[in-house]
């Protein structure tokens, strides 16, 4: 498991900026890492989310019965409750920008389902499947049936060209004499 998935990415560490404790405490200055990092997951400059970041962490928690006993997502709604005198909210954007990180699955099952469908190809007699094979059986089997039923699957002419021995059967050894040869 640990060679598939980076757990060991610095990021996962940065990620405890969500927690109450970390927010009531201060403990993290600013979350433009983070925010870059996962730019896909927001539509607002990095540079707005961390400051409202910034306001955010010189309130006073206890007006807004912010507390470090809160769990995570009742604590950021209680963020995002709190308005400015015009109604809006007042950490919209990063509220926005933390429920979609609190979104993201998460969830074993997806990794669970992921793995069943490995062990269902890696049998016995397949056993010595590399993970670039597993993976394009995986791919594969998403694409088919993303379309409806395989017998259905239409092929298209840039798949067919595709469909010759030297990009079938690549392998490292080819690959580097390849880059020598040009």
């Amino acid at each position: 498991i640990l060679s598939r998935f980076p757990l060991k990415d610095s990021i996962f560490s940065k990620l405890d900026f969500m927690d109450p404790e970390t927010v009531v405490n201060r403990k993290v200055k600013s979350i433009a890492d983070v925010v870059s990092h996962f730019s896909n997951l927001h539509s607002h400059s990095l540079q707005d989310i961390d400051s409202q970041w910034r306001m955010l962490r010189n309130i006073n928690f206890d007006d807004f019965n912010l507390c470090i006993g809160d769990d995570i997502v009742s604590f950021w709604r209680k963020v995002s409750k709190i308005k400015l005198g015009t109604g809006e909210q007042k950490f919209g954007k990063l509220i926005a920008f933390v429920f979609n990180l609190l979104s993201l699955p998460h969830s074993s099952a997806n990794v669970e389902r992921c793995f069943s469908q490995i062990n269902l190809n890696k049998t016995n007699m397949r056993n010595r499947l590399i993970s670039s094979t597993l993976e394009g059986i995986l791919l594969t089997k998403s694409l088919v049936s993303e379309g409806g039923q395989c017998d259905k699957f239409e092929i298209n002419k840039e798949m067919c060209k595709k469909m010759n021995s030297t990009d079938l059967y690549k392998n490292k050894e080819n690959e580097g004499s390849d880059l020598d040869s040009d």
